[in-house]
């Protein structure tokens, strides 16, 4: 059996990879997937990050905000997440 680790880490990465490939529903799975593997605040808020980035390029702006303030939540200090969730209110 695989550590949760690894395979949050896998799921990761196949998400990121499916959303180059424009699979913005494959993404959201797999990251909806590494939330239920994700251990720590932080990995939890670059989780929700991620997922509200793909709401936000896919014009569903009022799920990437309600999951950028939800990473905000967890990690406060996350430039990434502040400089996307201006963006989007842009």
């Amino acid at each position: 059996q695989m550590h949760a680790s690894v395979v949050e880490l896998v799921n990761n990465n196949l998400a990121h990879a499916l959303r180059c490939l424009h699979d913005y529903d494959g993404a959201l799975a797999h990251f909806r997937k590494c939330l239920t593997l994700a251990g720590g605040r932080r990995r939890r808020a670059s989780v929700l990050c991620s997922m509200a980035f793909v709401h936000h390029i896919t014009g569903r702006y009022a799920d990437a905000l309600a999951e950028y303030n939800q990473s905000l939540a967890l990690q406060q200090d996350s430039a990434l997440a502040t400089e996307l969730l201006n963006l989007c209110l842009a």
